[in-house]
């Protein structure tokens, strides 16, 4: 069984990632009127956020950042942060009860319609922005006797949405997918092919019938890449991921393209890979940044190349 510290260890590499690229919003001098191009910049922030877990683009002047920050001295609680196209501000977030509470997830289906997932102590936490202000919604835990986290979020709409994260048992750690159906989060049975242990780490659709989850899965043989599909009916483990090297494979996040084509990057253990990243500015050192593409059924695992085109980006 893993432990909670063994766990967060997984995650050190995903957190890692995040906060570095994260760390261009929320710390530095501020750059108004930023016109993003080739090249990231730095735009001022309220220095709220103390660790940044992801981000969710509604619009160019709507934009959430949510992680954690610490209140009292000593003491995580939620945190978040909004873009309205100027500025970043702070915006209150609950928590529940006087233990640990952070957000790992945050996704949209409108500025109205925000949903921002993670854990509070031992229990899932929800919480939901509908235009005024952020409340949390009631989620079911999978063992009220285990650690129970939520990792990542996506709203399809404002009647379906999305989350997925693990439930610590006293021997295993299991997978752990909600649903939202407009009235309420509800556990949706899922797969657990790992005979020691099972994480889901991200979730993305192209449609309510077309729904992708990653993380990782542990037989006694390492962690090894995990990837899961809805189509509608029931969740199931999709074909074998291909394996990198002879170290731990994770897959910790994922976005959903298109029915046919569905694209997910993978942090990998390769800390004697003689093989070159290209993608050093957006992974931890001694990981190789990859995307695997399922398109028509077949999987296939290559080497990801960033654009270099102008764009505009966070």
């Amino acid at each position: 069984m893993m432990t909670k510290p063994g766990y967060l260890r997984v995650l050190a590499p995903l957190a890692g990632l995040l906060v570095a690229s994260l760390s261009l919003l929320v710390v530095g001098p501020g750059a108004k009127g930023l016109v993003c191009g080739p090249s990231w910049g730095t735009v001022a922030s309220s220095e709220h956020l103390k660790k940044p877990r992801a981000i969710a683009t509604i619009a160019s002047n709507d934009i959430w950042v949510v992680g954690s920050t610490r209140k009292t001295e000593g003491v995580i609680r939620t945190g978040a942060e909004h873009w309205d196209g100027t500025s970043w501000s702070q915006v209150p977030t609950p928590d529940v009860g006087a233990g640990e509470n952070a957000l790992n997830g945050v996704d949209a289906s409108a500025s109205k319609d925000v949903w921002a997932v993670g854990y509070s102590g031992h229990n899932t936490l929800i919480e939901h922005w509908d235009g005024t202000q952020w409340r949390v919604v009631t989620s079911p835990n999978a063992d009220t006797n285990g650690d129970n986290t939520l990792t990542s979020v996506d709203a399809l709409s404002t009647t379906n949405a999305w989350a997925v994260g693990s439930s610590r048992t006293a021997t295993s750690r299991k997978s752990l997918i909600q649903r939202w159906n407009g009235t309420s989060w509800t556990i949706v049975s899922s797969p657990n092919p790992g005979t020691l242990s099972n994480s889901l780490l991200g979730v993305a659709a192209t449609g309510p019938n077309d729904i992708w989850a990653v993380g990782w899965k542990n037989s006694g043989d390492g962690l090894r890449s995990l990837l899961l599909h809805y189509d509608g009916t029931g969740w199931t483990e999709w074909a074998a991921v291909p394996k990198v090297g002879t170290e731990d494979n994770v897959l910790t996040g994922i976005s959903a393209v298109s029915s046919d084509e569905v694209g997910r990057r993978a942090t990998t253990s390769m800390a004697q890979s003689t093989r070159r990243s290209r993608c050093t500015t957006t992974v931890p050192p001694g990981a190789m940044c990859q995307v695997l593409t399922v398109q028509t059924g077949l999987a296939s695992l290559r080497e990801l190349t960033p654009p270099h085109r102008p764009t505009r980006g966070w």
